[in-house]
């Protein structure tokens, strides 16, 4: 699934017990669960977002355009940046591995066990 976010720049990142992405288009993209950040330079890294973890690689990604952002039906979630990093969430077998919320009711959850759930037009600012 296509989750709409090409072109959109990452305008905040925020740190507590997930990692949020917000674009500049008003995407808020929330990840629960342990993941993958692949940097433009270097080797990937696990991050997690309820531990102190390597949170500090993501800012990196401040200010960084989005090339694609795709989630799988099984609820894995793959976003691809235009400086050449990217990021891969798998789905929680027990919670919601990730949520991502848009404007008018667009929302995408990786549903626990594996799986989406979706509400809205699809699209962010339709």
């Amino acid at each position: 699934m296509d989750l709409r976010m090409t072109g959109d720049v990452v305008s905040r990142l925020c740190f507590d017990f997930a990692v949020t992405v917000v674009t500049d288009r008003g995407f808020e993209l929330s990840i629960g669960s342990d993941f993958i950040f692949n940097p433009s330079v270097g080797e990937p890294v696990e991050v997690s977002p309820e531990g102190l973890t390597n949170r500090e690689v993501l800012l990196q990604l401040f200010q960084e355009p989005i090339v694609t952002a795709l989630a799988s039906e099984d609820g894995s979630l793959v976003l691809n940046f235009a400086g050449g990093q990217s990021l891969a969430v798998q789905p929680d077998t027990d919670y919601e591995a990730w949520t991502l919320s848009g404007t008018n009711g667009f929302r995408v959850v990786a549903t626990p066990g594996g799986g989406l759930a979706t509400w809205g037009s699809g699209e962010a600012n339709a």
